[in-house]
This record gives C-alpha cells, sequence and structure tokens, in this order.
C-alpha cells in the first residue's frame, strides 16, 4: 500500500523513457485533491497543472482535473471519444429557478429531453469507439485542444505513479511526452 500525500508518488517532470500511462485510474475527490496539492496546483496559476483521468461513469469518457484560481476549487473537464478524436462531453441544459415562468420550465424540459438523447448517443459512440480503437494518436489531438482551446500547460501533465496509473488496456500505449514535447516550446 503507498501514502497517497507522499510527493514522490505524484512526480511532475517528465520523463520520456516512462512506460506508465499518462492517464490516471479512478480516483476518488479527496485523492484527487491530494494530487493536485502535492504538485502546488493552487499556488499557479489556473491550468498550469493538471491530470488526466479515467471517467467514473462512462466507459469512453475521460476527464482532465485542474485547480481554478479564480473560483478557488477543483474544475473537470469531460472528453468523450468522437470520430474525431477525444471531445468534450455535452453539458446539460442550465435548471429553471423556481421563479421562472411556466413558458421557460416548458423550454427547459424540452431541451432537456434533447439534451438525454444526445448524451445517451454520445456516450454510446464513446464506448463503441472506446472498445474498437482507442489508439495514442487520439492523445495528440486532446493535448492539442487542450492547448490551442482551453489554455493548459502542457508542461503541467501530472503524471501518475505506476500504482495510480489507469490498467484499462486502450490506455496502456498512452506514455511518453511525444504527444507534448512535439506541440509545447522547449525551454532555451
Amino acid at each position: 500500500m503507498f501514502v497517497l500525500n507522499k510527493p514522490e508518488y505524484f512526480p511532475m517532470e517528465s520523463k520520456p523513457e516512462s512506460k506508465v500511462p499518462v492517464i490516471f485510474r479512478k480516483i476518488k475527490n479527496d485523492q484527487l485533491h491530494v494530487v493536485l496539492e502535492n504538485n502546488d496546483a493552487k499556488k499557479k496559476e489556473t491550468k498550469a497543472v493538471f491530470l488526466i483521468r479515467e471517467d467514473d461513469h462512462f466507459l469512453g469518457f475521460m476527464k482532465v482535473s485542474y485547480y481554478s484560481q479564480e473560483q478557488d476549487m477543483v474544475k473537470n473537464l469531460r472528453f468523450g471519444l468522437t470520430h474525431d478524436g477525444w471531445k468534450m462531453v455535452p453539458k446539460p441544459p442550465k435548471e429553471p429557478a423556481l421563479t421562472d415562468t411556466l413558458e421557460v420550465k416548458a423550454k427547459y424540459m424540452h431541451d432537456k429531453a434533447k439534451f438525454d438523447k444526445e448524451i445517451q448517443s454520445f456516450a454510446d459512440t464513446a464506448k463503441t469507439l472506446f472498445d474498437q480503437k482507442a489508439a495514442p494518436e487520439q492523445i495528440k489531438m486532446l493535448s492539442h485542444y487542450l492547448k490551442e482551446e482551453e489554455h493548459f500547460d502542457l508542461r503541467g501533465l501530472i503524471r501518475p505513479h505506476h500504482t495510480q496509473a489507469s490498467k484499462e488496456k486502450h490506455f496502456s500505449d498512452y506514455v511518453g511526452d511525444a504527444f507534448i514535447t512535439t506541440m509545447t516550446p522547449k525551454y532555451q
């Protein structure tokens, strides 16, 4: 058994020779907070430190977790595997307030029913594709999206200790630095 609060279990420095997947297994929220804190996420800019982990509920989904300085909390982005690589999971419509009109509530019910169908289709596609072809090349698309669209510092990816790494067979090749260093300028 390992101790979660020991920093050496969650090294942030890159090790190209590592054969440990860069994806964490499913971890509980308290463990997630410890990993982020051990890597100084609260002391650094938002999205400067993050980790990628298996989703708790759906095969074919994963989460990118980071600490938001602005909101003083851990945030998660969920991604699912699509025909075009890893894409952001659709978000449900915002629930109406109790004081909203019946018209607003009816629109919400319609939007929620539409969302439920959309998310089920998205989840089914993600699971099917994940079972068929969760290739390491697809993580390159995710890393590119995280850098270009979400403004993550890819050098801040926290790599799991082998005891924390995903055991999912499809993630076994998600190793090394190739997908990060090819898109990140090197320090001079």
